[in-house]
C-alpha cells in the first residue's frame, strides 16, 4: 500500500527518497531535510505520518484504507495547513 501512496506523491520527493540509502532513520530524515525545500519536506513528513497512521489502523482496528483515500487525506491535511498559515 505504501508504494502506491508514494506513486501518487510528487516525483521530486520520491526521487530524493530513492537516492537516499542511509540505513539510520535519523540521518535519512536529516539528509532529506537538506535535499528538499520546506514545502516538499512538510509534504514528506505528513506522507510518512499518513502511511504510518493507515498501517496502525489496519493492524489494530481492522480498518483498511485505499492508497487513494490516504493520498486524499494527505492533500486535505496540507490544504488545512495552508488555511491556518493565511492571515
Amino acid at each position: 500500500m505504501s508504494r502506491c501512496i508514494w506513486a501518487l506523491s510528487e516525483e521530486r520527493i520520491v526521487e530524493q527518497i530513492s537516492l537516499n540509502n542511509d540505513v539510520n532513520a535519523k540521518n535519512w530524515l536529516f539528509a532529506l531535510h537538506e535535499a528538499l525545500n520546506s514545502t516538499e519536506f512538510v509534504r514528506l513528513v505528513i506522507s510518512l505520518w499518513a502511511v504510518w497512521r493507515a498501517r496502525r489502523k489496519a493492524i489494530y482496528e481492522g480498518i483498511f484504507s485505499s492508497p487513494m483515500s490516504t493520498s486524499q487525506f494527505i492533500e486535505s491535511y496540507l490544504n488545512d495547513l495552508k488555511d491556518i498559515d493565511r492571515p
